[in-house]
């Protein structure tokens, strides 16, 4: 994503840095997706299924951006 800077107004620069300023708190906040996966991984195997037959498709084991 591409913003520029330089037609903001200075309110418009004020809006952007508040909402940076939050997405980042919020992605900091959060636990990395592979931990997650790896929780549901495990609630699923425990109740007998797998994470493809509840949600379908093959599961990618790769880290979420």
């Amino acid at each position: 994503m591409t913003i520029d800077i330089e037609s903001l107004s200075l309110r418009e620069l004020g809006a952007l840095v508040v909402a940076a300023e939050q997405r980042k708190l919020l992605i900091s906040s959060r636990r990395p997706a592979s931990a997650v996966r790896r929780m549901l991984k495990a609630a699923a195997a425990e109740a007998g299924y797998t994470l493809e037959e509840l949600f379908g498709g093959e599961a990618n084991e790769e880290a979420a951006p």
